[in-house]
C-alpha cells in the first residue's frame, strides 16, 4: 500500500509495511510540477511489466518495485488490480 501526500512542491508516496520489501523502495518523492495527472485504471496491471531492476512479481498476487519498459522506468505497488491508479509523470 502507498499513503500520498503534499509537502509544498513535492508529491510524497509513501509505502507502507512489506510493501517496503517487497517493493526494494520506502518513499518516491516527485516534484509537483512534473505529475501530469492520476486516473483509476484496473486494467493497467494486465499484461507484461517489463524488467525488473529491482522488484518483485507473482502473478495474481503482488508486483512491486521499478521495472523498466519500452525505455521508460516504471514503479508498482499494486496487490488488487482493482484498486490500481496510475499517476502519469
Amino acid at each position: 500500500m502507498v499513503n500520498v501526500r503534499i509537502e509544498g512542491d513535492t508529491v510524497v508516496f509513501d509505502v507502507q509495511g512489506l510493501h517496503q520489501l517487497w517493493a526494494f523502495k520506502s518513499r518516491l518523492d516527485i516534484p509537483r510540477a512534473r505529475v501530469l495527472g492520476a486516473s483509476h485504471e484496473p486494467e493497467a496491471v494486465r499484461g507484461w511489466k517489463g524488467w525488473r531492476v529491482p522488484g518483485t512479481h507473482v502473478p495474481g498476487l503482488i508486483t512491486a518495485g521499478t521495472f523498466y519498459l519500452d525505455g521508460r522506468r516504471i514503479f508498482w505497488d499494486v496487490r488488487d488490480a482493482a484498486n490500481t491508479v496510475v499517476v502519469d509523470l
